[in-house]
């Protein structure tokens, strides 16, 4: 039995850098596959080419944990990708404004 073969997107590190560069955030790319996002202390998430996320953790209110060790696929298009990332990295200002 043969492992399933691991689908790459090789456009996703472009992107995220563009969206980390757009919002301010934090990019460290470690390698050809992993790259981790950071804001200020409040979220950090690592994502891989394969569009996996995990969620290391997020501390929106400085001292409580709320969301840590999540994981999940990243979406695929990049106005989806924007939107759940501001979810995770803006969910104190999105519900303030919302």
């Amino acid at each position: 039995m043969s492992r399933k073969k691991q689908q790459h997107d090789w456009k996703l590190p472009v992107t995220l850098s563009d969206y980390a560069e757009d919002r301010g955030i934090n990019f460290h790319k470690f390698g050809q596959y992993h790259m981790r996002l950071s804001y200020d202390k409040i979220a950090t998430l690592d994502c891989w080419t394969t569009r996996k996320y995990w969620i290391k953790e997020t501390n929106y209110f400085h001292g409580i944990i709320e969301r840590a060790n999540e994981t999940g696929i990243l979406p695929a298009k990049k106005d989806k990708l924007y939107e759940s990332l501001d979810q995770i990295f803006f969910a104190v200002e999105m519900q303030e404004a919302g």
